[in-house]
């Protein structure tokens, strides 16, 4: 499973999202470092562009870089994943995000789950 984040800079929880992928042998891709930071969609174009170079079998979790911890739990997500048979599984914050990605979802066949993480094959 590839660990990705957007993070431009050190700040919030990133050092401790860093420590916690080593932690659980999990390499932390970090996209964006040292850019200038200039919407959510920059996040996405940034993910799209990855994912570009995966296979159809890599499994890409993507968590908010200012805002995660990994906890023991993340050394199973990726079979979770695997049995839900789903491409993506999308979580949100709040009830107008997640409506808003229910709708994607439905019209996708993919999952949501909770706050800035997705997990995906890279499709």
């Amino acid at each position: 499973m590839k660990l990705v984040t957007v993070a431009t800079h050190k700040s919030g929880y990133y050092p401790y999202l860093l420590k916690s992928s080593k932690k659980y042998g999990l390499e932390l891709i970090t996209l964006g470092r040292g850019m200038v930071y200039t919407s959510h969609h920059m996040k996405d174009e940034l993910m799209l562009k990855y994912t570009k170079g995966l296979s159809n079998t890599d499994v890409v979790l993507f968590v908010d870089g200012f805002d995660s911890i990994l906890g023991p739990r993340i050394l199973e997500l990726e079979e979770i994943f695997k049995k839900s048979k789903h491409k993506l599984v999308i979580c949100s914050e709040n009830i107008h995000n997640l409506v808003v990605q229910h709708r994607l979802c439905y019209m996708m066949d993919f999952t949501p789950i909770s706050k800035n993480i997705y997990l995906n094959t890279s499709m």
